[in-house]
């Protein structure tokens, strides 16, 4: 899925293999402009994998240590995690910041109301909430994994963290949440560079591969 996959297969298996994105799985004519003070998470809940406890964490760092009040953390996904998540959130009094939506059908209006994306994984294969985000004109902030490496390009469509600073990880998001030029500028970034994953470039990918080998 990705160029670091790539990679790994030829120094480690001795494999000359090609990689192909993953593609969005919708387009929005829609776009967020940017302006609301909502910040986004959209995953399967799992403690581990998707990094609930640096999210909680993250939230609370913001909201509560930086007083960030005015803004809101929505959570849209379900899974294993949610009822932790949920503790969390209660221990660390972020009720009034943080909303649990549960599993939504139609996630779309949530990117387009938010202004900033977040990703806490701990690793990830690829990441299409990343490109839907993006596709939606959200700037991203994301742990550097394998996934959002490939996606992201640090400084123009979104911010790349070490893993795994949450402070960081904090200063990065309050920095677009305190500078909506800022924010716009990387929100038209980041829709240009969703069209890479838009169906018929990556359907060319694999037409070519046919028929090269073919």
């Amino acid at each position: 899925l990705t160029g670091r996959d790539a990679l790994e297969y030829q120094e480690k298996m001795h494999l000359n293999c090609k990689y192909i994105y993953n593609p969005l799985s919708f387009r929005s004519e829609e776009k967020s402009d940017v302006s609301k003070k909502n910040l986004l998470f959209v995953s399967r809940l799992e403690v581990q994998q998707k990094g609930l406890d640096f999210l909680a964490d993250i939230a609370e760092e913001l909201f509560q240590r930086r007083g960030y009040r005015d803004w809101k953390l929505q959570i849209v996904g379900s899974g294993s995690g949610y009822r932790q998540l949920e503790t969390w959130i209660q221990e660390r009094k972020l009720m009034d910041q943080v909303e649990l939506l549960g599993e939504q059908k139609e996630v779309q209006k949530f990117y387009c109301n938010a202004s900033v994306f977040l990703s806490t994984s701990r690793w990830e294969g690829f990441g299409v909430v990343i490109t839907e985000a993006m596709e939606c004109g959200l700037p991203v902030v994301a742990f550097e994994t394998d996934g959002p490496m490939e996606i992201i390009s640090e400084g123009e469509n979104g911010y790349l963290i070490p893993k795994y600073q949450v402070e960081q990880f904090a200063d990065a998001v309050e920095k677009l949440m305190t500078d909506e030029e800022l924010r716009w500028k990387m929100s038209r970034n980041a829709i240009k560079r969703a069209g890479d994953f838009y169906p018929e470039k990556v359907m060319e990918k694999w037409e070519e591969l046919i028929r090269r080998e073919a």
